[in-house]
């Protein structure tokens, strides 16, 4: 859909996990940064797996497990001192827009 919605399950889940990481980047961002830590998501796209191959009848863009995990090691091993990227979903050392709707994170008395 050219509105930004998921145009299938599969896309929900990684959204929602994203969205989660935003959501506890932006509630932590003031600790989290006074201690030097850099809260990130990383989406390494389909990787080549026992569990995924079931679900894909074309497996010939995945990455094996190694190279997949190249963004998380990436990201874990940011230099001291490094604030960004912080709070954003990173694939191949790249932030990508998030298309989801923004989040507002405030304390609620509304219930």
């Amino acid at each position: 859909m050219s509105d930004g919605s998921p145009t299938s399950s599969m896309e929900v889940k990684p959204n929602a996990q994203v969205a989660s990481v935003r959501v506890a980047a932006r509630i932590h961002r003031d600790a989290a940064r006074a201690r030097g830590i850099l809260l990130n998501a990383a989406r390494p796209g389909l990787v080549d797996t026992d569990a995924s191959r079931p679900w894909f009848a074309d497996m010939s863009d995945a990455e094996p497990p190694d190279e997949a995990a190249r963004d998380v090691l990436w990201l874990a091993t940011r230099p001291a001192g490094t604030v960004e990227p912080y709070g954003e979903l990173v694939q191949h050392k790249i932030v990508l827009p998030f298309r989801g709707t923004p989040l507002a994170v405030a304390n609620r008395t509304d219930g």
